[in-house]
């Protein structure tokens, strides 16, 4: 007997498992292209982060979509900070419970729905530009600072649902008490 065990008889076969990793991509635009490319990388073994302005385009399996050009440009400046990320941590767009991950896909559910007449005070516009700045003034290689982001986004956006379910129930009260009086 050998070390490792028995040699193998004549034609026997050897299996080595392989990891294979999930590469990140990004792709911009839902075009025709696009869209191609997106089933294509679909059978393969890659991380597809996939974004277009247009909102008729957003019932799209996996796409972000972000209409307002404000809004847009701010999430665009995230592009050397999150290319930073993934050179320093391959698992950016391969574990969805990234902490760069969860703060992008916070910050463009965030983004999907807003609008200027929305967001009237700018209160969510000022909180992303913050998290834009903070990101592109602050990080170096510490990965913690976008979990400590998104823990603030998330109760911004938090305590922002509960304003707003505040004011619909206010509107709602008076649209009744409008209804009695008449």
């Amino acid at each position: 007997p050998q070390a490792r065990g028995a040699l193998p008889g004549a034609g026997a076969s050897f299996v080595e498992p392989v990891e294979i990793t999930s590469r990140p991509v990004l792709l911009f635009g839902a075009g025709h292209v696009g869209q191609a490319m997106a089933r294509v990388f679909a059978g393969l073994p890659l991380s597809l982060g996939w974004f277009d302005v247009r909102p008729e385009l957003a019932g799209l399996p996996g796409l972000v979509c972000c209409t307002a050009e404000e809004m847009q440009a701010l999430l665009a400046r995230l592009q050397i900070p999150y290319l930073k990320v993934a050179i320093l941590d391959r698992r950016l767009f391969a574990q969805r419970a990234h902490p760069a991950r969860r703060l992008l896909d916070t910050l463009a559910d965030a983004a999907k729905g807003w609008s200027q007449e929305s967001d009237r005070d700018q209160q969510l516009l000022g909180c992303v530009r913050g998290i834009v700045e903070r990101l592109l003034q602050e990080f170096d290689d510490d990965l913690g600072i976008f979990q400590r982001l998104h823990d603030d986004l998330a109760a911004f956006l938090d305590s922002h649902r509960k304003r707003a379910d505040i004011a619909e129930q206010r509107a709602a009260e008076a649209a009744r008490g409008r209804e009695k009086l008449q």
